[in-house]
């Protein structure tokens, strides 16, 4: 439901059922399903226009995909975190989190990925 307000673009109903899909996710171990909301919590922090937020939201499903070995998981929130850093202006950020994502891309021969992290490097290429 969350996922469906943030394309409605309703981003404030949307954080908040799914910081409670969060917390439900939490109390019963559910891993993949946390970090699933972590990333839609980026998301519709992005879509809110909060850019440092969405970033934190990002960060955090990075770390917890990269906490039970989610390798594919891991380089697509790598990619949203690089995209966010581009928006906000900043560029270094978003280079080393496009990179990261890129060999991580290479890795697991995700092309999809790989595809967009060679694209966000490009000096021309902005969002």
């Amino acid at each position: 439901l969350g996922a469906v307000l943030t394309k409605l673009d309703r981003p404030s109903e949307a954080l908040k059922i799914l910081e409670e899909a969060l917390a439900t996710n939490r109390e019963y171990g559910q891993q993949s399903a946390e970090a699933d909301s972590l990333a839609a919590l980026g998301a519709a922090a992005r879509i809110a226009g909060d850019l440092t937020g969405s970033g934190d939201w990002y960060q955090k499903c990075v770390e917890r995909r990269r906490e039970f070995g989610d390798r594919a998981g891991e380089g697509w929130a790598l990619q949203r975190l690089s995209e966010v850093s581009q928006e906000a202006g900043e560029k270094q950020k978003a280079d080393a989190f496009s990179s990261a994502a890129l060999a991580i891309g290479r890795e697991i021969g995700d092309k999809e990925l790989e595809s967009l992290a060679s694209k966000l490097q490009s000096p021309d290429y902005t969002i």
